[in-house]
């Protein structure tokens, strides 16, 4: 205990800088939104991404040293991976009661940006990278030079298959769950063990032989933990069973017909993967998948063929576009998917032009018994007919790919669509929420 003391006094004083230099940045990060919040409410959780920074730099004061601070750690008889485990242990818990305090003030707040998987991710990895560069060297900017290295050969594949497969890390770590924490144990794995290995076998002599194997052991441990867990993982997280709910198509007898793939965020276009059939007790059945049919293709329009006062035809069109943007050399084409649709015809709304409490509706279903049922734009509005101005109203979530109306659908006496939280809801006839 008392040598465990002196180890983790020793920890304390050395990445004190470290934890230091966080708050002061998270703070500085912090302090030009604190008039925004006062406007607004919210506040950008930026502040956060100082934990990875300094894990960064941590992570070369955990990995490394001089020789002569080496001497000093290793005068007494103890373990060299005790010593390690220490410094790393000390380095995350200064860490976390720093993101722990940033991260109270932030709920308190209301809180948007990155969210709290993806700043630990990015910590764990900046924390083995850093370790890896100090561990090859005790000057900090040839040892920042391999870290930033290491750390992009990992890094930079992942993102390119993120990009690849139009994915995103929120919809991973969503989809994943808990289950999330085993690639991310295995990755920081992967980059650690290297550190484990010189410091078990080469400090505090550095060689160009020790230091060549450990940089080579690390990128093929790069690519074997890219490999087997990476991108099998993001193979099986594209699939459209698996994607987030985009908007419900129709109505078919087995459950409504939703389009799943990737939100848009930050002003970016939905991406949709395919389309799946939601059974009654949530069971996901794909009929359409982009990855196989198309792709190369990007969705950009799914509609089901319509007029006033006729029944939707049983198809639902998707138009398609080679790459990502229409344009002169990408053409545009159809594809037509037969299905079974059950759906109740809308009635235009102008018929109620002169009824001030529909006037504003685009599209008018019913009545059934007491209830009609507008839609107006991106709000859908439960109306008693008896007491007029009394009604249920429920936000429909924003979806660019269809037509106005292809957000939700009503149907084989009920009603579902996607919310603004993106989660999928029926309502039964008589339109009573459940």
């Amino acid at each position: 205990m008392r040598r465990d003391r002196a180890i983790a006094r020793t920890a304390i004083r050395d990445l004190a800088p470290v934890h230091l230099g966080a708050l002061g940045l998270g703070v500085l990060i912090a302090l030009p939104q604190l008039q925004r919040f006062a406007k607004h409410a919210t506040i950008d959780a930026w502040p956060l991404m100082a934990l990875p920074i300094a894990a960064l730099w941590g992570g070369i004061v955990v990995g490394g040293g001089s020789r002569a601070h080496f001497v000093h750690l290793f005068a007494r008889p103890v373990l060299r991976l005790r010593v390690l485990a220490w410094r790393w242990l000390v380095l995350f818990a200064g860490l976390a009661i720093i993101g722990a305090a940033f991260e109270l003030g932030l709920l308190h707040a209301g809180r948007r940006g990155p969210e709290p998987s993806t700043i630990l991710l990015a910590t764990l990895l900046a924390s083995a990278f850093g370790a890896q560069g100090g561990a090859f060297a005790h000057r900090e900017a040839p040892a920042l030079g391999a870290a930033l290295v290491l750390g992009a050969t990992f890094v930079l594949p992942g993102q390119v298959a993120l990009q690849a497969e139009r994915i995103t890390s929120t919809r991973v770590v969503e989809t994943l769950g808990w289950a999330v924490l085993l690639p991310i144990a295995l990755a920081f794995a992967a980059a650690a063990w290297p550190v484990v290995w010189m410091w078990s076998r080469d400090l505090p002599a550095r060689g160009w032989h020790g230091t060549t194997r450990a940089i080579l052991s690390s990128l093929v441990a790069t690519l074997v933990c890219f490999l087997v867990v990476v991108w099998p993982t993001l193979a099986w997280v594209r699939h459209p069973e698996r994607g987030e709910l985009l908007g419900v198509v129709a109505v078919t007898p087995e459950g409504p017909i939703v389009a799943t793939g990737t939100r848009g965020r930050d002003g970016e276009r939905d991406v949709v993967d395919g389309l799946v059939v939601v059974a009654p007790d949530g069971q996901r059945t794909t009929m359409w998948n982009r990855h196989e049919e198309a792709p190369d293709s990007t969705v950009w329009r799914i509609a089901v063929p319509e007029r006033w006062g006729s029944e939707p035809q049983d198809t639902v069109w998707i138009r398609l576009v080679d790459g990502v943007e229409p344009d002169a050399t990408h053409p545009i084409y159809d594809v037509a998917l037969e299905v079974g649709i059950e759906a109740e015809v809308p009635v235009d709304a102008t018929a109620f032009a002169d009824d001030r409490h529909f006037a504003e509706f685009d599209a008018v279903y019913g009545p059934v018994g007491r209830w009609n049922l507008g839609v107006h734009g991106g709000t859908m509005v439960l109306r008693d007919l008896v007491a007029p101005r009394q009604g249920f109203i429920r936000s429909l979530r924003a979806w660019e790919i269809g037509d106005p109306r292809s957000n939700y659908a009503v149907g084989d006496g009920c009603i579902w669509g996607i919310d603004a939280t993106g989660d999928l809801f029926m309502l039964r006839i008589p339109w009573e929420e459940r």
